[in-house]
């Protein structure tokens, strides 16, 4: 009788440690997650926050992009809204932190009915459309996700 006893605690007690094992898993799984999702929306804040803080760096890049030449993206802005080099570049930042906040919140939660909204919501408006049809490559589960939200999205241009 013991000795059953005794079999039946350490199987017992095998499957709590299989348990525990399994439990820890999903848990660091998920905080690797948030913390990939925080690093993608601190890697769009360090692209924001330069052009956003002051005029300096705004005109050392007006200066500098008058030799070189501009990125695709800001000259389709400044053609399409009329803008001048410094609002292209302000708004293109802008719409850069929502679309990766976007990503990351991809990253993190998958898909779900309110980030399937609210890509349908930002692809709805003009400024959005042409910023994803220029914008850089996303991740391709990303991309896949939002061309399948709205199919229209596909279309991206070339120059990217």
């Amino acid at each position: 009788m013991a000795s059953k006893l005794k079999d039946q605690l350490e199987w017992i007690t095998g499957l709590a440690v299989v348990i525990s094992l399994i439990v820890l898993i999903v848990e660091v799984r998920a905080n690797t997650q948030a913390i990939e999702r925080e690093i993608l929306i601190g890697s769009s804040a360090r692209l924001a926050e330069p052009f956003l803080s002051g005029p300096e760096l705004f005109s050392a890049y007006e200066r500098v992009k008058a030799v070189d030449g501009w990125e695709p993206m800001t000259e389709a802005f400044m053609e399409q809204y009329d803008m001048e080099s410094a609002e292209a570049i302000a708004w293109l930042r802008y719409l850069i932190q929502i679309w990766q906040g976007v990503e990351a919140d991809f990253a993190y939660s998958g898909r779900t009915q309110e980030l399937e909204s609210r890509v349908r919501s930002l692809l709805g408006y003009p400024d959005n459309q042409l910023y994803w049809s220029v914008a850089p490559a996303y991740s391709d589960e990303f991309e896949a996700f939002v061309e399948s939200v709205v199919p229209d999205a596909a279309v991206r241009s070339e120059s990217r």
